[in-house]
């Protein structure tokens, strides 16, 4: 659901509205959208289907009539004369959505309108009173049986009643009992009981959705921050013995990985850090190859892939075409292709563009428009409305050095330096408390980068080298040579497919 800074929590507000239509949709993916029909010729086609099916086919094609369901298309008005009005949007569990669930019947999904016109996108999203042109067709639920078989189980005896459980994630330390968690909280329960009568409603009456909770009796506290252990190193720190880890921690494929989500991520990071290495150049190539034939499932992957290979010399313009084709229309992006845009993909995305030396003014006047509009009254950047962090930060910060004798981001650059400044630590590291290698790093790359505040540096790298005797810190923690070109920059979250 988000950040829950940025939903509405009022009933009666109108963006309430939106925040059930969000919870409806997320909700209605456990079943929707995937299936397939056999066309009239007999062959299985993913026409209903908004996304090529190898990225991300989870929502309806724009060009179906899907009487305005959560999960996309739109409820398509036919005026008779080869147009056609879209009268309705996002509002509604369809009659097909009902019958995959397990609701209705087969008997009660009637022909569904698929307007032909391949000039039309059809992975456009939802628009409320637009007119198109197209030749009308008809898909029946027998034609998706045909291709899918029937559900199993039938609606006769498939689940009616479903529970929801709601997680409330804070960071550490910031939940206390004040004005603002109590606000949230209540919000919690509105949502709770605003779901609760929606999803009856949406599925016409038949569905329940039980939202109580039992409470434990001794619920746990929370630990806060738990640091990694450390293992006493009797000599220096060695950056050869650093090289020396990474290769010996390399998957048998040729990839790096924390976790098994984040593979992607930690072998683009790991192949930047040991470009430099000979001692390292069969670990790199076999790294190489595995990055090239990766599946980039999000933005943030996509972005890192763009980084590694690009500077290893290879050709990223395929991949900078499917990066900059899903630049949304306010010159950010969202997590995916389609996705509302946000600072911290868009820091992302446009630091991969300036890594791989892209010059298209027309992508990037919009992308530094959008982050110039989005950066904080603190001087970072953040997540939309959330506080800013030392990632996305640092990544915009290394776009804008690179762009900044095209476009007019002096002030943008000198604010954003005054806020990595003030997140120092009295240790001399970086983090939101308590200092982390990876966040000094980061902060220490980007400094050199810009060639500022010395002393900072300073400070940064004598924290780093006492604390470089951590084990278990991950892949993305080992800071690479400190006067090289700044280096990449990776969330430290487990992030996959939105």
């Amino acid at each position: 659901m988000g950040n829950v800074d940025v939903l509405s929590l009022i009933p009666l507000e109108p963006g309430f509205e939106e925040t059930l239509d969000l919870l409806a949709h997320e909700t209605m993916h456990r079943w929707g959208a995937y299936v397939k029909f056999k066309d009239a010729l007999g062959n299985v086609s993913d026409a209903l289907l908004h996304l090529d099916p190898t990225k991300h086919a989870a929502h309806w094609s724009f060009l179906l009539d899907s009487e305005g369901s959560t999960l996309y298309g739109n409820d398509w008005q036919d005026n008779g004369n080869g147009t056609f009005t879209s009268v309705g949007i996002r509002k509604y569990y369809s009659s097909l959505d009902l019958y995959l669930m397990g609701f209705y019947d087969k008997s009660q999904v009637s022909p569904m309108l698929l307007i032909d016109n391949p000039e039309i996108p059809r992975e456009r999203l939802p628009e409320l009173g637009v007119t198109i042109t197209g030749t009308p067709q008809y898909v029946t639920i027998g034609s998706i049986i045909a291709a899918e078989g029937e559900r199993v189980p039938s609606p006769a005896g498939s689940q009616k009643t479903f529970k929801t459980a709601f997680i409330f994630i804070t960071t550490p330390g910031s939940f206390e009992e004040n004005e603002t968690s109590q606000f949230q909280l209540q919000g919690m329960e509105n949502i709770r009981s605003g779901w609760m009568s929606r999803f009856s409603i949406l599925t016409d009456g038949q569905g329940m959705m039980e939202i109580r909770s039992i409470p434990k009796e001794e619920p746990p506290t929370n630990p806060g921050i738990v640091l990694p252990p450390i293992v006493p190193r009797p000599l220096p720190p060695n950056i050869d013995d650093g090289v020396a880890w990474l290769m010996n921690h390399q998957q048998a494929d040729g990839s790096w990985r924390d976790s098994l989500q984040t593979t992607l991520r930690d072998t683009a990071e790991t192949l930047l850090s040991l470009k430099n290495f000979a001692a390292a150049g069969q670990n790199y190539s076999s790294g190489l190859q595995w990055l090239g034939a990766a599946d980039s499932r999000n933005m943030v992957y996509l972005s890192s892939k763009i980084e590694a290979l690009s500077d290893a010399g290879g050709d990223v313009s395929a991949y900078l075409t499917e990066l900059t084709s899903a630049q949304n229309p306010d010159g950010g992006w969202g997590s995916n292709r389609l996705y509302r845009s946000n600072p911290v993909d868009t820091s992302f995305a446009i630091k991969a563009l300036a890594s791989a030396g892209y010059s298209g003014q027309g992508v990037l006047s919009k992308a530094v428009e959008y982050l110039k509009s989005k950066q904080n009254t603190d001087g970072g950047w953040g997540n939309e409305g959330g506080e800013s962090s030392t990632e996305a930060t640092t990544n915009v910060l290394y776009a804008f050095n690179k762009y900044r004798k095209e476009f007019q981001v002096e002030d943008q650059i000198s604010n954003g330096i005054s806020w990595l400044a003030a997140r120092q630590n009295p240790d001399g590291g970086f983090g939101a408390s308590p200092s982390t290698v990876y966040e000094t790093a980061m902060a220490v790359s980007i400094l050199t980068g810009l060639n500022v505040l010395p002393d900072a540096r300073s400070s940064g790298v004598a924290y780093i080298f006492p604390s470089s005797q951590r084990t278990g810190a991950g892949m993305g923690a080992l800071i690479r040579q400190p006067l090289r070109s700044v280096p990449s920059i990776r969330r430290r979250s487990t992030r996959t497919s939105p």
